[in-house]
């Protein structure tokens, strides 16, 4: 498994949490939408859990190495401290799934999905 993939149609970042070979994935988002924006990394910065099934599109790029430019978007745009919590946290280990089934809508945020 890629540690981070690159949506192509989207054109954001996420690290791969997990997959299987069913397709199954759940990642967390390392950029909005429209990263060039301030207003978006806000939530960003929340951590947003997605569980999903979406096949790739053949443009998409999975990587062990998250490219420079896109963590040098992320500590510009969050801090440093928070791009590393995105990038090295072992966020599966604190999910509850069944709060995540009730929350998700298109992901969730950790805050809500939390173990308690």
């Amino acid at each position: 498994m890629s540690k981070f993939h690159h949506c192509a149609y989207w054109n954001t970042w996420s690290r791969r949490l997990s997959s299987n070979h069913l397709g199954s994935c759940v990642e967390v988002d390392l950029t909005p939408i429209n990263p060039f924006s301030s207003e978006p990394w806000d939530e960003t910065k929340q951590v947003r859990i997605r569980k999903h099934n979406t096949s790739p599109n053949r443009e998409d790029l999975d990587t062990d190495q998250l490219p420079p430019e896109a963590r040098s978007r992320m500590v510009k745009m969050m801090g440093e401290e928070v791009t590393e919590y995105l990038i090295t946290t072992d966020f599966m280990s604190l999910i509850d799934w069944e709060k995540y089934d009730k929350f998700c809508n298109g992901g969730a945020f950790l805050k809500d999905i939390r173990k308690s």
